[in-house]
Protein backbone atom coordinates (compact mmCIF):
# COMPACT_ATOMS: atom_id res chain seq x y z
CA UNK A 1 0.00 0.00 0.00
CA UNK A 2 1.32 3.43 -1.02
CA UNK A 3 1.17 6.31 1.27
CA UNK A 4 0.90 9.92 0.22
CA UNK A 5 2.00 12.58 2.42
CA UNK A 6 1.72 16.30 1.97
CA UNK A 7 3.81 18.97 3.82
CA UNK A 8 2.18 21.99 5.13
CA UNK A 9 4.01 25.14 5.83
CA UNK A 10 3.01 27.79 7.90
CA UNK A 11 4.91 31.57 7.61
CA UNK A 12 3.35 35.00 8.54
CA UNK A 13 4.83 36.19 5.69
CA UNK A 14 4.91 34.18 2.46
CA UNK A 15 7.10 35.27 -0.12
CA UNK A 16 4.55 34.58 -2.92
CA UNK A 17 7.84 34.96 -5.50
CA UNK A 18 9.50 31.95 -4.60
CA UNK A 19 6.74 29.54 -3.75
CA UNK A 20 4.06 29.78 -5.54
CA UNK A 21 1.60 26.61 -5.80
CA UNK A 22 -1.46 25.85 -7.93
CA UNK A 23 -3.88 23.53 -7.11
CA UNK A 24 -5.56 21.92 -9.68
CA UNK A 25 -8.49 19.82 -9.54
CA UNK A 26 -11.30 18.25 -11.64
CA UNK A 27 -14.83 17.08 -10.46
CA UNK A 28 -17.43 15.47 -12.45
CA UNK A 29 -20.56 16.14 -11.06
CA UNK A 30 -23.83 14.77 -11.42
CA UNK A 31 -27.43 16.23 -9.72
CA UNK A 32 -30.14 14.70 -9.76
CA UNK A 33 -33.93 16.14 -8.03
CA UNK A 34 -36.61 13.76 -7.40
CA UNK A 35 -40.30 14.06 -6.13
CA UNK A 36 -41.17 11.77 -3.44
CA UNK A 37 -45.58 11.66 -2.81
CA UNK A 38 -45.38 13.99 -0.24
CA UNK A 39 -43.57 16.76 -2.91
CA UNK A 40 -46.87 15.99 -5.06
CA UNK A 41 -49.39 16.19 -2.44
CA UNK A 42 -47.78 19.45 -1.77
CA UNK A 43 -47.89 21.14 -5.28
CA UNK A 44 -51.34 19.88 -5.38
CA UNK A 45 -52.45 21.38 -2.11
CA UNK A 46 -50.53 25.07 -3.61
CA UNK A 47 -52.88 24.51 -6.86
CA UNK A 48 -55.77 24.36 -5.01
CA UNK A 49 -54.58 26.93 -2.07
CA UNK A 50 -54.44 29.12 -5.41
CA UNK A 51 -57.59 28.33 -6.78
CA UNK A 52 -59.44 29.29 -3.30
CA UNK A 53 -57.70 32.71 -3.17
CA UNK A 54 -58.25 33.04 -6.76
CA UNK A 55 -62.15 32.68 -5.84
CA UNK A 56 -62.29 34.97 -2.79
CA UNK A 57 -60.95 38.03 -4.23
CA UNK A 58 -63.10 37.07 -7.35
CA UNK A 59 -66.21 37.04 -4.79
CA UNK A 60 -64.77 40.39 -2.71
CA UNK A 61 -64.58 42.49 -6.09
CA UNK A 62 -67.74 41.14 -7.36
CA UNK A 63 -69.90 41.72 -3.77
CA UNK A 64 -68.30 44.84 -2.47
CA UNK A 65 -69.82 47.41 -2.54
CA UNK A 66 -73.49 46.34 -2.66
CA UNK A 67 -73.27 43.07 -0.62
CA UNK A 68 -70.67 43.87 1.53
CA UNK A 69 -72.14 46.60 3.56
CA UNK A 70 -75.76 45.17 3.15
CA UNK A 71 -77.45 48.46 1.28
CA UNK A 72 -80.50 46.57 0.50
CA UNK A 73 -80.62 45.47 4.20
CA UNK A 74 -80.23 41.74 3.75
CA UNK A 75 -77.79 41.41 7.06
CA UNK A 76 -77.81 37.33 6.94
CA UNK A 77 -77.26 37.35 2.79
CA UNK A 78 -74.57 39.52 3.34
CA UNK A 79 -73.10 37.93 6.47
CA UNK A 80 -72.65 34.61 4.29
CA UNK A 81 -71.24 36.84 1.87
CA UNK A 82 -68.78 38.09 3.99
CA UNK A 83 -68.05 34.55 5.96
CA UNK A 84 -67.70 32.95 2.41
CA UNK A 85 -64.66 35.43 1.48
CA UNK A 86 -62.44 34.80 5.19
CA UNK A 87 -63.49 31.26 4.97
CA UNK A 88 -62.20 30.30 1.53
CA UNK A 89 -59.37 33.36 1.56
CA UNK A 90 -57.97 31.70 4.95
CA UNK A 91 -58.11 28.32 3.56
CA UNK A 92 -56.53 29.42 0.44
CA UNK A 93 -53.66 30.88 2.07
CA UNK A 94 -53.15 27.85 4.25
CA UNK A 95 -53.35 24.92 1.91
CA UNK A 96 -50.81 27.52 -0.11
CA UNK A 97 -48.58 27.66 3.31
CA UNK A 98 -48.47 24.05 3.68
CA UNK A 99 -48.50 23.18 0.27
CA UNK A 100 -44.61 25.05 0.22
CA UNK A 101 -43.68 23.50 3.18
CA UNK A 102 -45.00 19.83 1.90
CA UNK A 103 -43.36 20.67 -1.42
CA UNK A 104 -39.54 21.40 0.05
CA UNK A 105 -39.95 18.57 2.83
CA UNK A 106 -40.59 16.52 -0.06
CA UNK A 107 -38.17 17.09 -2.42
CA UNK A 108 -34.87 15.07 -2.43
CA UNK A 109 -31.72 15.96 -4.98
CA UNK A 110 -29.10 13.33 -4.84
CA UNK A 111 -25.58 14.31 -6.23
CA UNK A 112 -22.77 12.35 -6.61
CA UNK A 113 -19.22 13.10 -7.80
CA UNK A 114 -15.67 11.97 -9.38
CA UNK A 115 -12.50 13.16 -9.03
CA UNK A 116 -9.68 11.58 -11.55
CA UNK A 117 -6.91 13.73 -11.47
CA UNK A 118 -5.29 16.52 -8.71
CA UNK A 119 -2.36 18.59 -9.93
CA UNK A 120 -0.13 20.06 -7.48
CA UNK A 121 2.15 22.39 -9.82
CA UNK A 122 5.16 24.53 -7.75
CA UNK A 123 7.38 27.45 -9.33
Amino acid sequence: MSESHLRLEVRDEWETDEHDVEVGLQVALDVQSHLTALAWTGIVSLALGAILATIAAVEFILGYPDDWYALDGNLAASRQHIRFIVIAAALGMTAMMLGASMYFVGRRTQGSGRSDTLRLEAS
